[in-house]
């Protein structure tokens, strides 16, 4: 795996993430490890192999993490052309 850090426009840093990291390592047992964890700390029993499936958000992958849709952040960035929050002008806004 590539050791260059990725950080997601909220901040994540995406190197460090098992859903990412279990998606780059084609890894379905991590995946399933993360859906567990994931269930459990956000108290989201519906949570599924759609939702732990990341190339990260900025990276313009094949497949991004289920929230992505309806990240406002992300979207916000993009509008503001910032790679990240910790960039914009307006940083740090009530949004954060």
């Amino acid at each position: 795996m590539d050791e260059k850090r990725i950080v997601a426009m909220c901040g994540i840093d995406c190197s460090e993430c098992g859903a990412y990291l279990a998606t780059q390592a084609d890894d379905l047992e991590a995946k399933q490890r993360v859906i567990e964890q994931w269930r459990e700390e956000y108290n989201a029993p519906s949570i599924g192999i759609d939702h732990v499936t990341c190339d990260g958000c900025m990276e313009g992958g094949r497949q991004s993490i289920g929230h992505l849709p309806v990240c406002e952040m992300r979207s916000c960035g993009i509008e503001h052309g910032v790679t990240h929050c910790g960039h914009c002008p307006q940083y740090v806004c009530a949004d954060l």
